[in-house]
């Protein structure tokens, strides 16, 4: 959360571009509409804009004034002073949201002119579900023997021996314990090791 929300603070490149002309484009938006008013003043109170010009219910300097006032809103730099910080509060949040985290503006700024991306280890790219794809019964597999091939004396049979009697361990044993000691917790391996045995 903290990097989110320093990322979202610190400015990007092109926001200091749009301060930079904020600065100089407020002051000529508010003399163009303070000229826009004193024409359209002038001409409502001239001889010709009494004959030709329709108020309505409005009076002359009303009228005079909604010019003006129109021509602040419209060409008012409001929405290149807002957007840039608005878009990397925006796509910040929306890729925290999605696990990638991006550390300030002037990134997501750059992000635009990547054509490759390289990943510099396996491993790195997962679904965020880990899923286990083969179960191996390893007694059966690795059951030790000696070189001559017959079973190790050593091997201790009272823990490999089934109920029905074969020095093998039984499998479907061994998934049901499986089953037992993953199924109360929450991690994901253990979830993903329930899910198996389950299918199994």
């Amino acid at each position: 959360m903290k990097l989110v929300e320093s990322a979202q603070s610190a400015k990007a490149p092109i926001q200091g571009v749009a301060d930079k002309i904020a600065k100089y484009f407020v002051p000529i938006i508010v003399l163009l509409a303070v000229l826009t008013w004193i024409f359209w003043f002038s001409f409502a109170y001239s001889d010709y804009g009494k004959e030709n010009l329709y108020l309505g219910n409005k009076t002359r300097f009303v009228f005079a004034f909604n010019f003006g006032i129109s021509t602040m809103v419209i060409a008012c730099p409001c929405a290149m002073g807002l957007a840039t910080p608005t878009a990397v509060m925006v796509g910040t949040g929306i890729a925290a949201g999605f696990g990638v985290l991006i550390k300030g503006g002037d990134v997501l700024e750059r992000i635009n002119n990547i054509t490759t991306v390289v990943f510099d280890k396996t491993g790195t790219l997962t679904e965020g579900s880990p899923t286990v794809t083969d179960l191996i019964d390893v007694v059966a597999t690795f059951k030790p023997q000696t070189s001559s091939g017959s079973l190790n004396k050593d091997w201790d049979l009272n823990n490999s021996v089934s109920s029905d009697g074969n020095d093998q361990l039984n499998f479907q044993d061994y998934l049901e314990v499986l089953y037992l000691c993953e199924s109360s917790s929450e991690h994901p391996l253990a979830q993903a090791i329930v899910k198996k045995v389950v299918e199994e």
